[in-house]
Order: C-alpha cells, then structure tokens, then sequence
C-alpha cells in the first residue's frame, strides 16, 4: 500500500506461483484492511494475477479480486505468465474481465 501511494501508480502485478496458502487471518486482513485502504482512496484500479497451479491457490486469489472488484470496481485478470499480465497492465486502459 506504502509503494502504491508513494509511486502514484494505480496498477498491481502479482506473481502468485510460488507462495504458500494464506492462512484465514491473512486472507482477513487483505479483505477487511488492504483491500478496503487501496480500494476506498482509489489507489488501486487494475491487478494483474499470474496465476499459481494449485486450486486452493487460485480460489483465494479469485475471492480477493472479486470483492476488489464488486466493492471498488478494481479491474482484475489472470495471466499463465508475467509478460502477459505486464503487457495488460501497460495499455493504456486495461479492459476488465472476470476473474
């Protein structure tokens, strides 16, 4: 959150490939505390998710960007690769799909 007001950048690339399953305080914490910090005061508009493998993964990742999107209206994607979802984020509107 420090890095997205510092930067004024409004863009987010995750590269979610190799971390662990968040615990249920984590998962909290990003949707009652970052995820209403960055969405309420508009600091972030698009995240880019490189997808992890594992289907518990990808389920908390979808959960956060869901509600990222229906409670602030943050446009997510997910992405196999880092150059995808970098090039995505670099248009000049990102175009928003599900997750």
């Amino acid at each position: 959150m420090h890095l997205l007001q510092a930067t004024g950048y409004r863009k987010l690339l995750t590269d979610q490939r190799l971390r662990a399953t968040a615990t249920e305080e984590c998962i909290g914490w990003l949707l009652s505390d970052w995820l209403t910090q960055v969405g309420s005061n508009r600091l972030l508009t698009h995240a880019a998710v490189v997808a992890a493998l594992p289907l518990d993964l990808r389920l908390q990742a979808v959960d956060v960007c869901t509600k990222g999107r229906r409670r602030y209206g943050i446009k997510s994607q997910f992405f196999a690769t880092p150059e995808q979802a970098r090039q995505w984020l670099e248009k000049p509107s990102a175009v928003e799909t599900a997750p």
